[in-house]
């Protein structure tokens, strides 16, 4: 197989099986945010979110700056046109 189709895009899959991070991505699609932030509109704590924001940033689907003390997560180009491809994929 090829495109995303391929094996060496089954973690990016893998990474989609989770409620909350396919939540953490929705929300990074609209908004910047810290984990902090993150924790509170999802209402879950916040080193569960920094587990999930790991394993989303290990497999290129989110990249984070700097901002002061805080780290501002944002969707890769990567992961919005992985995005991109699930959601208009016909079954």
């Amino acid at each position: 197989m090829s495109g995303l189709l391929s094996e060496k895009y089954i973690d990016c899959y893998k990474s989609l099986s989770s409620p909350v991070r396919l939540k953490i991505l929705l929300l990074l699609l609209n908004y910047n945010l810290d984990v902090t932030n993150l924790s509170k509109k999802l209402n879950v704590k916040q080193p569960n979110i920094s587990q999930h924001l790991l394993k989303l940033k290990r497999n290129q689907l989110v990249n984070c700056t700097k901002l002061g003390k805080k780290r501002i997560y944002v969707v890769t180009e990567f992961g919005k046109k992985f995005l991109s491809y699930l959601v208009n994929m016909k079954l």
